[in-house]
């Protein structure tokens, strides 16, 4: 007997429509990959900025005007600069900002904002964000109109505050910073003097000496340098109203209501010590000095608020 073998027709479905098959070849694009505007570097020990500077291909004086270091050019081990690609500054980025209000601030375009720092969301920036302005401008303090008893101490980029400078000071002075690429260098070493004297509204959180001032960059607070777990108190009698654990922006912070529309900020905590609905008095511990969230280094970032509005924490500090 014969045995057939049959190989079966393929028949192709009426609404099938057979089309010959290719491998296809991507063309390569001509759209270069952007470039980021800069890069971080955390300075080790031994470091010098004439050192960074090479190793980066930039000079000494893009990375200067870039991160308003002083004008000796000194870093010290464990601060991070910005190492940009172009001439520029650095914006970090505080209550209120946005893409539009810091492309207007500095006079670039929102375009190139975006694309220097390659924002994935235009509409979202955060809290401590550090943003490289290509090409901006340093921001222009807004003028304090003068009054018949305030005095204006201006910093130039040379000034070094001293405790005895502040304290010589008259308790109506108003500190602005100069309009130029270098901020006002304040030793971490000063004692915290205030300018609100013996009848001053708050009392000090934490004994230590100021690493920054109010205003200075946009500064919202003052910069109070501790060690970590040194304890942080109230600066008066309130009630605390918000309790925030957090790694970016303020990190770990407490805030407390003194009434009157009075409030103060405690940022960057290790440890909390109170919780959101507790009355404290003035004095009693709120927390402890860490480096939480965008902060480099241990210390406590303090703001004084009237109505929601940052105001200069010396005012009320004797």
């Amino acid at each position: 007997m014969t045995q057939v073998t049959t190989t079966p027709t393929l028949k192709s479905s009426p609404t099938s429509t057979s089309e010959p098959t290719s491998t296809a070849t991507a063309e390569p694009s001509n759209t270069p990959t952007p470039k980021p505007a800069f890069s971080e570097h955390l300075v080790l020990a031994g470091e010098s900025l004439s050192g960074i500077a090479t190793s980066s291909g930039v000079s000494a004086d893009l990375i200067t005007n870039a991160n308003r270091l002083p004008t000796d050019g000194t870093i010290k081990a464990g601060q991070v600069l910005v190492i940009p690609s172009e001439p520029g500054v650095v914006h970090t980025v505080i209550e209120g900002d946005s893409v539009s209000s810091i492309s207007i601030a500095y006079g670039v375009t929102s375009a190139r904002l975006v694309a220097a720092n390659q924002l994935q969301d235009a509409s979202l920036v955060y809290l401590g964000q550090r943003l490289f302005i290509p090409g901006g401008k340093l921001l222009t303090p807004t003028p304090i109109p003068p009054t018949a008893t305030a005095t204006l101490l201006r910093l130039t980029p040379t000034s070094t505050l001293t405790a005895t400078s502040l304290a010589a000071a008259p308790t109506s002075t108003r500190i602005v910073a100069a309009a130029s690429p270098i901020v006002a260098v304040l030793s971490p070493t000063i004692a915290p003097v205030g300018r609100g004297g013996p009848r001053a509204s708050l009392r000090w959180p934490l004994s230590a000496g100021l690493s920054q001032l109010f205003g200075d960059n946009g500064h919202t607070g003052i910069d109070i340098m501790g060690q970590m777990g040194d304890p942080i108190v109230a600066a008066a009698d309130g009630l605390v109203t918000v309790v925030v654990d957090s790694d970016i922006g303020y990190g770990k912070r407490v805030e407390v209501d003194h009434g009157g529309g009075l409030t103060t900020l405690y940022a960057h905590l290790s440890t909390f010590s109170v919780s959101a609905g507790q009355r404290v008095s003035a004095g009693q511990k709120v927390g402890s000095v860490g480096d939480t969230g965008f902060a480099f280094g241990p210390h406590l970032h303090f703001e004084v608020r009237q109505a929601g509005v940052p105001t200069d924490p010396l005012a009320f500090l004797p």
